[in-house]
């Protein structure tokens, strides 16, 4: 392929992608949960259901957040009854997080029909495409390692 025939198809690649990204950020907005959550609590919410409780520490590193903030952010939730806050029973210092059945409700809201819809557009693709289709995810990924691979390597310079 022609650098410009691959410049042209890299430009096609990011403009598809682009209107994807655009069709998701305008259904998340305009989903009914978002009306009282913001994102970043969404997310937390999601990390909760998924990984179960976990200690203000821990979701401040994983969103690389300072742990005031994501209290803080965690009060507010807990005020709308999302999650709760539980002692350790060994050692009482430790406070750990966890959503509410609402919390998880909540979350599974959200979650569950986006799914529902990747199965369903899924399930009219054809086998060819759904090979290209995984192909193209792991050449994603692939690239990925690789640009992770050179921002290790150029922090360490």
């Amino acid at each position: 392929m022609s650098e410009q025939s691959r410049r042209r198809l890299a430009a096609q690649i990011i403009d598809q992608v682009e209107e994807l990204r655009d069709n998701r950020i305008h259904a998340i907005c305009s989903h009914p949960l978002h009306r009282d959550l913001s994102l970043p609590q969404l997310h937390i919410l999601i990390q909760l259901s998924e990984r179960g409780s976990m200690m203000v520490s821990e979701l401040a590193n994983l969103f690389q957040i300072s742990p005031p903030s994501a209290s803080a952010m965690l009060d507010r939730m807990e005020e709308r009854g999302l999650v709760e806050r539980i002692r350790d029973h060994e050692d009482r210092r430790v406070v750990r997080v966890q959503a509410t059945e609402r919390g998880r409700s909540t979350a599974e809201d959200f979650v569950g029909p986006k799914r529902d819809q990747m199965s369903r557009l899924l399930a009219v693709m054809s086998d060819a495409q759904l090979r290209d289709f995984n192909r193209g995810i792991a050449a994603v990924r692939q690239a990925l390692a690789v640009l992770d691979g050179d921002e290790v390597q150029s922090q360490a310079s």
